[in-house]
């Protein structure tokens, strides 16, 4: 019976233990603390060190393109430097990238001349793993037989 009477008497000190602390949990959270804590986050911002971000991204204007595009850029360069004459070329010419599987048509190839060499505006559609889009392009010769893409911008 003694033994009930001490186990009794733990588990009520416990449980008076608990039902004090619990309430002050709260105490410690709130208080002055809390008051000061904006003024003290105001006379920091002048000295906010931005050199350091947690979770930041480089801008797209440093990452390296998309490989894949890359290769399939390639591809359709290739294709339009072919063309000999574009009065007698088709109107729609398909390409496919072996390597990377993706493939399309290129249309509406029209000739200017960008600052003094030969270039071929064109549209291409591009259906690959990640979707079909419209690309808008262009290509540039800048050395005898030696082409080169200017502009390769995916359509929104």
């Amino acid at each position: 019976m003694e033994a009930f009477f001490n186990l009794k008497s733990r588990l009520c000190r416990f449980v008076i233990f608990v039902t004090i602390m619990w309430p002050m949990q709260g105490c410690i959270i709130s208080g002055d603390k809390l008051d000061n804590m904006g003024s003290a986050l105001s006379s920091r911002e002048n000295n906010v060190d931005t050199s350091f971000v947690t979770g930041s991204v480089n801008s797209q204007a440093t990452l390296p393109g998309d490989p894949i595009v890359q290769s399939d850029e390639l591809v359709i360069r290739d294709e339009i430097r072919t063309i000999g004459n574009l009065d007698t070329a088709p109107e729609e010419l398909k390409w496919d990238n072996s390597i990377t599987g993706s493939e399309g048509t290129i249309s509406a190839i029209v000739e200017n001349t960008d600052k003094g060499r030969k270039c071929r505006r064109f549209k291409t559609t591009r259906s690959a793993y990640d979707g079909e889009n419209l690309y808008h392009g262009q290509v540039c010769e800048i050395a005898p037989e030696v082409w080169t893409m200017t502009a390769f911008d995916m359509v929104h």
